[in-house]
């Protein structure tokens, strides 16, 4: 996602003020984004926003899953059709891929993985 969208977003949505606004610079520090596969080398955290297709999506996380050199890296999939469990079969990471799904209203996430018996549903920021 291009940096502007996200300030934006963070403009409309954060109240301003000396503090807030260091803070929302320093985490805008820590986000990358990247087109750039080779980079995925050295991620702590990988969220994957490609179009809701399958085969996109898995060949995308198999790429990922070889690429990144941590094995503790977690996967996000932003999906709204495919099953998590379905795109973890393509990986050896798959306990570490977390699906994310914004639903009306848009703070409520929903997340299960491949093996997990329950399902949660959180809360965005």
């Amino acid at each position: 996602m291009p940096f502007g969208v996200l300030r934006k977003a963070w403009t409309a949505n954060w109240p301003n003020g000396p503090l807030l606004n260091r803070k929302k610079r320093i985490i805008l520090g820590r986000i990358s984004y990247t087109l750039d596969l080779k980079e995925l080398a050295s991620v702590d955290l990988l969220v994957e926003a490609t179009i809701d297709h399958f085969y996109t999506k898995q060949e995308l996380l198999r790429t990922a899953d070889h690429l990144c050199r941590p094995p503790e890296v977690v996967f996000i999939s932003t999906t709204s059709t495919l099953r998590v469990s379905d795109l973890a079969r393509g990986i050896t990471r798959n306990e570490q891929l977390v699906g994310l799904h914004f639903i009306p209203p848009r703070s409520r996430c929903v997340r299960r993985g491949i093996s997990s018996t329950r399902l949660y549903i959180g809360r965005s920021c």
